[in-house]
């Protein structure tokens, strides 16, 4: 299904040589510094091709299991002084928040945001204000009068300099790692799914697999933050809420994961193999990403060519700019039965899902632009979310605002502060 949009003269006129909304930009703003127009998300053609070429054994070999495991006792540790502290409950976008931050640079870069343990370190401010920095109407919008604004604005100015200081970051990581790996290539020594990607990347480049200009690499490791931090937070705190109002579903799960780690009063870090053993947290994990997809739509794209749909005379001419929306195609009740419910078992084998046709199912987009991050993300809730059913029971706060549906914060699929939940241990 595919909602086509047209966006006015102003962005017709910018953007009828292009494929993304990027040329809107001017060069020297910040989001086009940070991400660009050359990334993996959004170029085309053979560009698009040398890039995958590159990228796509790193996201195979990639599947940090251990790095996800060895930071679950940095996230018990906040949900015990949460408990100790009286209160009892804890904002389940926070904490997937910290998690998946610290998650993302250890995993991505080899680098500590320290976001677990300090929410207020330098790294998680200059992040957060770097993300606030791309939500802010007048330069996203009018980003001609950015200047202006910024002259005004102590906070705009903040945020614009938060921005270049985290692009900063970026190059200086992969400058230090290239010259690691072209100085000591055995540098890394660790199994190849336990690499970081940055060092995947950087390692086929060595091996003549392709090659990065200073800015390709900075743009797509911007793209790795932007589409790999609050896409799976959010995934997992939604997974957590649904887990909390279907008390049988949650128990279900927890006997799985316990039949694979066993019911010794221990912590146990599940191993890559044992991640392959958990088919129904699976389908719940699928659930929740179709209930709430990480993204509404796809990114936007221009017809080419007048495309005839072959849907009784449904044409769309050249030059449209063109969408799918997720939201629409996940809840539409031609597909699915009973939409607005969470029943896992949609995903079973020989499921409802499996005797769709075509595209019904794209939390994380489809075909040959299929989001490369999809088993990096799907790994990384395994991990935390086989560790947290092992360990504690949990539902929602008696009070919670949220007890006969989620109540959103924003338009986005962003998971909403006020979502709390009240964890109880096992053991």
């Amino acid at each position: 299904m595919a909602c086509i949009s047209y966006f006015g003269k102003l962005y017709t006129k910018n953007m009828s040589n292009t494929t993304f909304l990027m040329d809107y930009f001017p060069e020297d703003s910040p989001i086009m510094q940070f991400s660009g127009r050359d990334n993996v998300a959004i170029i085309n053609g053979e560009h698009w091709k040398s890039q995958r070429k590159i990228m796509n054994p790193a996201f195979h070999r990639s599947m940090p299991v251990g790095v996800f495991g060895s930071l679950m006792p940095s996230v018990f540790e906040l949900i015990e002084q949460t408990q100790n502290s009286g209160e009892g409950y804890i904002s389940a976008s926070k904490l997937t928040r910290r998690l998946t931050l610290d998650a993302l640079g250890k995993a991505a870069f080899d680098f500590d945001f320290f976001a677990l343990k300090d929410e207020n370190s330098v790294w998680v401010t200059t992040y957060n204000q770097v993300l606030e920095s791309f939500l802010e109407v007048i330069p996203t919008f009018v980003p001609a009068v950015d200047y202006v604004y910024r002259f005004f604005s102590r906070q705009r100015r903040e945020r614009y300099n938060a921005t270049f200081k985290l692009i900063s970051l970026l190059d200086d990581l992969a400058d230090k790692k290239r010259v690691e790996l072209q100085q000591k290539p055995d540098l890394d020594n660790k199994a190849q799914n336990e690499k970081d990607l940055l060092t995947l990347m950087l390692e086929a480049e060595i091996r003549g697999e392709g090659s990065w200009t200073k800015e390709e690499l900075r743009h797509n490791m911007a793209i790795f933050f932007l589409a790999g931090h609050d896409t799976t937070s959010n995934s997992l705190a939604f997974c957590l809420y649904y887990l909390a109002i279907n008390q049988d579903v949650q128990t279900k799960a927890r006997e799985e994961v316990l039949s694979v780690l066993g019911n010794d009063m221990e912590d146990v870090f599940p191993t890559l193999e044992d991640c392959k053993k958990f088919p129904y947290l699976d389908m719940c994990i699928k659930e929740g990403l179709r209930l709430q997809p990480p993204a509404n739509e796809i990114t936007p794209r221009l017809t080419p060519k007048d495309t005839d749909l072959d849907l009784g005379g449904i044409v769309i001419p050249r030059g449209s700019m063109v969408n799918v929306d997720i939201q629409a195609l996940h809840y539409n009740p031609n597909l699915w039965h009973e939409p607005e419910k969470f029943i896992p078992e949609r995903f079973a084998e020989n499921g409802e899902h499996s005797l769709h046709e075509g595209v019904t199912y794209a939390p994380f987009s489809s075909g040959g632009r299929v989001c490369l991050g999809i088993n990096f993300s799907m790994a990384e809730q395994r991990v935390v979310l086989s560790m947290l059913l092992k360990k504690y029971e949990w539902k929602l706060p008696s009070n919670s605002i949220h007890r006969e549906g989620i109540v959103m914060g924003q338009t986005f699929n962003l998971a909403p502060e006020s979502l709390t939940i009240q964890f109880n241990n096992r053991y």
